[in-house]
């Protein structure tokens, strides 16, 4: 039978060969783990094998406190997963009874990437030492300033600004920590800079600007001028993920570059807190 070190180290590395989700989560350590169950006659004890069928009752458990642990897959904290795993009570009530297979993790490495993206000459990134080396800081350093949000409403890596709109109403601004900004300065230069963009795009693309934009609508009869509400908040963050993956980093490295250029409040964040800022300045109108 295993022991309580082995059985951690098969789920863990069975846990992180995969998606980071509870059901796969518990789809290989399944057929990691093979446990056996204990019944007693009279006056005896007797040992029966009853394949997976124990284990099918606490992985799923196991699954779900180690998402709430930790957010994302830890494939540079092995260790801290393992030990986490086996201080676990689940573990501790069944490693006793339980048969594993220990699984070989790959190392982590660069998708192929077909099409119009590839060939694009980016930095091959995939551990977060690598991108530590790229923006010239320290793993720490990039561990706290690239870790991803979970209850973004405040966060020392951004100072939020409110602004009132000529329109109306109040605009708010993310302004970044100069460590953040230096790290996504870096991060686009080394990496988005080389990614084509749309042509029809003009704002924040090197070489073009609002003139540029505008030549192309000279001596139109009609011209459409228009605003988008909440533009940058309604990026989500599984969408600028989605582009990085696209680039072929692996999943580890393309969640922290995510944490690093997407926005900190999303769209319905956003309408919450303005609300009751516009409620507040309109007051402090009227006493005025």
């Amino acid at each position: 039978m295993a022991s309580a070190a082995t059985l951690a180290l098969a789920i863990s590395t069975a846990f992180l060969d995969g998606s980071w989700t509870s059901a796969s989560m518990c789809e290989r350590a399944q057929r990691a783990v093979r446990g056996v169950r204990t019944e007693t006659r009279v006056g005896a004890w007797i040992r029966i094998p009853h394949g997976a069928i124990p284990a099918r009752r606490w992985l799923p458990r196991l699954a779900r406190a180690c998402l709430a642990r930790f957010p994302e897959p830890p494939h540079a904290e092995l260790d801290r997963l393992i030990a986490f795993v086996r201080a676990r009570p689940e573990l501790r009530r069944h490693a006793a009874g339980t048969e594993v297979r220990v699984i070989a993790l790959p190392a982590p490495r660069m998708r192929t990437v077909r099409g119009p993206l590839a060939d694009l000459p980016l930095p091959a990134i995939t551990t977060l030492e690598e991108l530590a080396a790229l923006a010239h800081t320290s793993v720490e350093a990039l561990d706290f300033l690239s870790r991803p949000r979970h209850g973004s409403r405040c966060h020392p890596r951004y100072a939020t600004r409110w602004i009132p709109k000529r329109s109306g109403g109040v605009r708010v601004l993310e302004v970044p920590s100069p460590p953040l900004r230096r790290l996504q300065r870096t991060m686009l230069d080394a990496i988005l800079a080389h990614v084509p963009t749309h042509p029809s795009a003009h704002g924040f693309v090197r070489g073009r600007s609002p003139r540029s934009g505008a030549v192309g609508h000279v001596g139109r009869e009609v011209v459409v001028r228009l605003d988008l509400a909440d533009f940058f908040a309604s990026v989500t963050a599984p969408r600028v993920r989605g582009v990085f993956e696209a680039l072929g980093y692996p999943d580890l490295v393309a969640r922290r570059l995510t944490a690093i250029a997407a926005a900190r409040l999303e769209a319905r964040e956003l309408a919450r807190l303005r609300a009751p800022r516009a409620e507040s300045d309109d007051a402090r109108a009227r006493r005025h």
